[in-house]
């Protein structure tokens, strides 16, 4: 349901994450976070941010907005505030 925009109270984002297959360490990295509004993928290699859909208005994901102006600062904030930490975190708890 959060995925759907129907998420409950107390909880901000969630995320996922994707590596692709194989063992080259510097294979592309991917991290979504997903709000009760939008969905930011990013490519953490090189910080770019690759996918973004208004989970309200495209709930079905078929527009993706990540070039289109007027997003910028959707996607600095989730980027910032929201992938790059999480995304720290992850790592710094990896074995």
């Amino acid at each position: 349901p959060y995925t759907r925009g129907k998420g409950g109270p107390g909880r901000e984002a969630c995320f996922s994450a994707i590596q692709l297959a194989g063992t080259d360490p510097l294979a592309p990295f991917y991290v979504a976070a997903f709000t009760h509004r939008y969905r930011l993928t990013v490519e953490t290699n090189t910080w770019t941010p690759c996918e973004l859909f208004d989970l309200e208005k495209d709930p079905e994901e078929n527009h993706n907005l990540v070039n289109r102006s007027g997003y910028e600062e959707t996607i600095r904030q989730m980027s910032e505030e929201l992938i790059r930490p999480h995304y720290e975190r992850q790592a710094e708890s990896a074995p």
